[in-house]
């Protein structure tokens, strides 16, 4: 057997990306472990009791954990990857806004003069929004086959909404009365 073969898989150890083994923060604890450590004062010192009052110090917190500051981060960023979120998959909903949003779109998003616009902007102002609102709408249209599109509102109940109210509008057209 070759040296190479007769070592042992390091990925035998490894644990998968997503994991539920995740203990308690207060099964984490270790007596007189800090989080952070504050610098001098650089002012004088006062008596908490003295400012506050009796009533409202406390002398230590039960069962508070104590874990640094890097264990506490740790701890809670693998929490997070119990979340299922865009990163983890598709959300595969209507026109709630959890849906799928590719990362690209959120970053054109939150271009200068196009995500930091305020929905009161003068009209003057917001000419290049507009234009690029426009064409977006004429392209929709032409690669739907549809007279019209409404880019708002966006998803949620206004979306939902929205639709209905289209629905409606169409079947009124067709002679339907409500």
């Amino acid at each position: 057997m070759s040296k190479i073969n007769s070592r042992v898989n390091p990925t035998e150890n490894a644990r998968p990306h997503m994991t539920r083994n995740e203990c308690l923060i207060f099964e984490r604890s270790t007596p007189g472990k800090t989080g952070a450590q504050m610098p001098p004062l650089d002012v004088p010192d006062a008596d908490p009791r003295a400012v506050l009052g009796d009533e409202f110090i406390r002398a230590d917190i039960d069962g508070f954990p104590e874990v640094s500051e890097l264990d506490v981060v740790r701890h809670f960023t693998r929490l997070s990857t119990w979340n299922y979120s865009i990163d983890a998959g598709v959300y595969p909903l209507g026109s709630c806004t959890m849906k799928y949003n590719p990362r690209l779109n959120e970053a054109v998003s939150r271009l200068p003069g196009l995500g930091t616009d305020h929905p009161y902007t003068p009209e003057h102002l917001a000419q290049g929004c507009l234009k690029m609102l426009a064409a977006t709408q004429r392209c929709l249209a032409e690669i739907t086959g549809m007279d019209a599109v409404s880019l708002q509102p966006a998803a949620g109940a206004q979306g939902e909404l929205t639709g209905l109210l289209i629905i409606r509008a169409c079947l009124g057209e067709r002679g339907a009365t409500f």
